[in-house]
């Protein structure tokens, strides 16, 4: 009985540490503690959690359901499985195809490095995409940002009611559109020296 006692209160208590301390829970201690009826559910009840918690746990364990519920983009910034974003070079920023973007933007040089940093995408190839067919298709280019933290570009049109093969073929002329833009921008230096 002491031993299924103690094992009860460690696991509570490692639940509370990992919520309060992890970031993860995004409600702290109250929202998935231990509260009277004890276990009603176990770690991999579908969003019952401990005692007659809101559903931190989620399904499949622990750390699984509502990570990171106060990041917009449902994920916790701090998790060590999110890839991280490459930085922009002074090469990329003296290209054409950044050139090209601060037109499509009507953004001078900082801004547009901001909103880099705060968009979802990997990698300046990523970015430029995404600036590219948002302005194509006249979508919000902050919900495709938004939405490239947590899911590829093609799924982030596809949630914002884009047909798959639309979104494919924008990609594909955003990607022309990227190269043709360094390729001029190119040609003009080779003029000007």
């Amino acid at each position: 009985m002491k031993r299924r006692l103690l094992v009860f209160l460690l696991a509570g208590s490692l639940l509370a540490w990992a919520q309060g301390h992890g970031g993860r829970g995004g409600g702290g201690t109250s929202g998935g503690g231990m509260s009277g009826g004890g276990m009603s559910g176990g770690q991999g009840g579908s969003g019952s959690g401990m005692g007659s918690g809101s559903g931190n746990m989620g399904s499949g364990g622990m750390g699984s359901g509502n990570m990171g519920a106060n990041h917009p983009s449902g994920m916790d910034p701090r998790d060590s499985n999110m890839p991280h974003q490459q930085p922009m070079t002074q090469g990329q920023m003296k290209s054409g195809c950044y050139q090209m973007l601060q037109q499509m933007t009507g953004m001078d040089s900082e801004h547009l490095q901001q909103m880099y940093a705060n968009s979802g995408a990997q990698n300046f190839g990523q970015f430029a995409s995404a600036v590219v067919v948002s302005h194509n298709m006249n979508l919000d280019q902050n919900k495709v940002m938004e939405g490239m933290k947590t899911m590829s570009l093609g799924k982030t049109l596809k949630t914002m009611g884009v047909p798959k093969d639309a979104a494919k073929a924008e990609m594909k002329k955003a990607e022309r559109q990227v190269k043709e833009a360094n390729n001029q921008a190119k040609e003009a230096n080779k003029k000007k020296s």
